[in-house]
């Protein structure tokens, strides 16, 4: 992301690096076909709806921060052929994000699309004060409850990605092994209830609240359910997934079934909560990124993953180049996935 306040709180999909990539296995052939019986949900009837977080700064197009030029936004829907159903972006508790960016929102809107703001509940560089005991005991209830007062009066629909990839340990509310402040599972349950009641106390019902786990966080990472924190407290759940290609000493090319058939088994035993792909992007090392982005869009998430919703893409360069123009044939693929009946879902 660009501005210091996003570039050290990335996804922790950058974070996990120095500790290597988990290879988890695909689903043994004889278990697939749990999914092959499903019917495709995906269709001109009940299509996809594709989003993105934006940050091309080589093609000034970058959407990350409240001083970001809206028209990056027409600039991407004219690359890819449609403005996305879905923005996101993230934004840390810090002064340089002071409150609900009305700003940023009202662009999304203002062009037919959602606003996703993966919401962070720490600061850009200090980890020490936002554990999960400090978020549910008070310390940060001030600055919550204006936070959504103002959500409240901006009055639109919109996700709210709070605490995210909390089952990993990269982050200040992360729950897992060697975590950064010694949260447990209970304690990240308690913070997300906590922040949740406060939005409701207010009114703030226009907020739709996304949990969305991380399925490459490493050795570490920890099953899904031990984070949950309820459906009652839940509107839609999210998965973070990518294929790492072989750019990294231990990781391999795996196509998006490969990828996302744990998870997705993992999250359907879970809940009936609406879902979505909150995160995940390929690179062209180690395979044909066109083919996957193709197959992940007319045949994976169609045939197998038929609650998958909404998937947002992560276009940004940054361990690799994971956006959809890193090459002329990786763009025509996506310009066509842009224009397919099945991925022409809104919000």
């Amino acid at each position: 992301m660009t501005g210091k306040s996003n570039a050290s709180f990335m996804s922790g999909h950058i974070r996990w690096l120095a500790v290597g990539v988990v290879l988890i296995a695909g689903m043994p052939a004889g278990l697939v076909p749990s999914f092959r019986a499903s019917t495709a949900s995906a269709s001109a009837t009940n299509p996809i709806a594709l989003g993105v977080f934006i940050d091309d700064v080589r093609n000034n197009m970058s959407f990350t921060t409240p001083t970001s030029n809206p028209a990056s936004l027409g600039r991407y829907a004219s690359m890819v052929g449609r403005i996305p159903a879905v923005v996101m972006w993230y934004q840390p508790w810090t002064a340089y994000y002071p409150g609900f960016p009305v700003g940023m929102a009202n662009a999304v809107v203002s062009r037919g699309s959602r606003p996703m703001i993966t919401w962070m509940p720490g600061s850009d560089s200090v980890h020490v004060g936002y554990s999960c005991r400090d978020v549910s005991s008070g310390r940060y209830d001030s600055y919550i409850r204006g936070w959504a007062k103002a959500a409240k009066a901006w009055g639109h629909p919109f996700f709210l990605r709070f605490a995210y990839e909390m089952n990993g340990n990269w982050f200040p509310w992360g729950t897992s092994p060697g975590n950064l402040n010694h949260n447990t599972p209970a304690q990240y349950i308690a913070e997300w209830r906590h922040v949740h009641d406060i939005f409701a106390s207010v009114g703030a019902s226009n907020a739709i609240w996304v949990w969305a786990p991380n399925k490459d966080g490493g050795p570490t990472t920890i099953a899904f359910a031990k984070d949950y924190p309820g459906d009652a407290y839940v509107d839609w759940v999210g998965i973070d997934a990518y294929n790492w290609g072989s750019f990294q000493p231990h990781s391999r090319w795996r196509d998006f079934h490969d990828v996302m058939v744990d998870p997705y088994t993992q999250m359907t035993a879970l809940t009936p909560k609406p879902m979505m792909v909150a995160e995940t992007a390929t690179p062209e090392i180690g395979g044909n990124k066109a083919l996957w982005i193709t197959d992940a869009f007319l045949t994976s998430l169609p045939v197998f993953f038929p609650r998958l919703r909404a998937l947002i893409w992560f276009d940004a360069k940054k361990e690799t180049d994971w956006r959809v123009n890193s090459s002329s044939a990786s763009l025509t693929a996506y310009r066509r996935i842009v224009a397919s009946p099945l991925d022409q879902g809104r919000f």
